[in-house]
């Protein structure tokens, strides 16, 4: 083996970039500890999602002259369309991994015994179609506690 193929004990070992991701990861995860640390997480969800939720309800409830029925409605609606630049988002990435099908079927036909480099070629054809494989999980996350709190709302006020 040539001394030029083995790395020389003066020489440093690569150096590890850690990424904008990567740190918000890490924020995320650090105060959903100190968080856990402070209340249970019924406690949390109802501190952010259930409480606002159910006050605005009663809110619109008493400003629409007690009509509960088109609070719910006015709610939804409101929801929705602060909700709407995520959807659409959702909507675009679905439709350009519509348009990508053809290729990856190709891509398959391609690879079908190679299967790390179907891998590879899959991951090459979303970064050149500007999608990320998880692009339609980010709406759905942040919009699914929404409707649940919603839900537990309506359910909380019918029950009183």
């Amino acid at each position: 083996m040539s001394s030029q193929a083995r790395p020389s004990t003066g020489q440093q070992l690569p150096q590890i970039k850690f990424g904008k991701k990567f740190w918000i990861w890490v924020i995320v995860i650090a105060v959903a500890v100190v968080m856990l640390q402070t209340r249970s997480l019924g406690e949390w969800w109802d501190l952010l999602f259930f409480e606002p939720m159910l006050n605005s309800l009663l809110l619109l409830y008493r400003l629409l002259g007690n009509n509960f029925v088109l609070s719910i409605v006015v709610f939804t609606l409101v929801i929705r369309v602060l909700t709407l630049p995520m959807t659409i988002k959702q909507m675009e990435t679905t439709k350009k991994t519509q348009e990508m099908q053809p290729k990856l079927d190709e891509l398959r036909k391609k690879y079908e015994n190679d299967a790390d480099r179907l891998n590879q070629e899959t991951m090459k054809l979303y970064r050149e179609m500007g999608i990320s494989p998880t692009g339609c999980l980010g709406p759905f996350v942040i919009q699914f506690p929404i409707w649940i709190g919603l839900y537990n709302s309506v359910l909380s006020i019918l029950s009183n």
